[in-house]
């Protein structure tokens, strides 16, 4: 018999590849909560399974025990060794990802520029108290920032701007649940590049499991200041006079 005693869910059960397992037929998964007959099995002889599992935990612990019993008219001698449990500790999975884009390739020096800045949860775990820095890398200077429209936006209250070089914690994010800000920044930069980097980070005792979309960088080029140079329109307008005769 194998029970889960809280924080799985069994998804297969295979025979091993073991030598001289006596395992020759793959047991249904589903039955094992319920208990499966062994084949016979003489003295040393032993049956392997796999048994594979989800973890539906999302923190503490998963639990799973194996017992066997003795055919009625068969006496055990040692029941010590008839269960085996596993217990595992539970670490929260999220794999959170962030994205920054202003929408632009080139800004104006002395300009303005916008970015809108989404951390999602991808999961599976839920997360509490991400961390989501944004990061001035050059030619910028933050003057604001704000919760977005977007539809599902787990954002409530407009945060610190001036916070968010030191980073700030984000609210409880279910999985695929999102936080989007926008913010806008001065173009200080006269020439060259403009970049600005966020940065999301999972909280202490979670586990983020892939890391290649915890951060998003916005570089764009900074184009010289152009002026504009308006002329009366008599000035350009060319004008010409023609006569045309009609016979009727």
């Amino acid at each position: 018999t194998d029970t889960v005693l809280g924080g799985l869910t069994l998804t297969g059960a295979a025979c091993t590849g073991a030598a001289g397992n006596q395992c020759s037929v793959d047991p249904d998964y589903t039955a094992l909560a319920g208990g499966i007959s062994l084949p016979a099995l003489a003295e040393n002889e032993f049956y392997e399974i796999a048994v594979m599992a989800d973890v539906t935990a999302t923190s503490g612990t998963a639990s799973n025990q194996a017992t066997i019993a003795a055919p009625g008219g068969t006496s055990d001698p040692v029941s010590s060794n008839n269960a085996s449990t596993d217990t595992d500790f539970v670490n929260p999975l999220a794999d959170l990802g962030v994205v920054k884009d202003d929408g632009a390739t080139v800004i104006g020096a002395g300009g303005t520029t916008t970015y809108t800045i989404r951390a999602t949860n991808y999961g599976p775990s839920s997360v509490s108290g991400a961390t989501l820095t944004d990061a001035v890398l050059g030619g910028l200077a933050l003057t604001g920032a704000a919760c977005t429209g977007a539809t599902g936006n787990q954002c409530s209250l407009d945060p610190d701007y001036t916070a968010l070089a030191g980073g700030i914690s984000l609210p409880a994010l279910a999985r695929d649940a999102f936080y989007e800000i926008t913010v806008t920044a001065d173009v200080t930069a006269t020439s060259g590049a403009a970049s600005n980097q966020a940065t999301v980070a999972v909280p202490e005792g979670t586990t983020d499991p892939v890391s290649s979309n915890d951060s998003s960088t916005d570089t764009d080029n900074v184009l010289k200041n152009v002026y504009k140079v308006y002329l009366p329109f008599a000035a350009w307008q060319k004008v010409e006079t023609w006569t045309a005769d009609w016979d009727v």
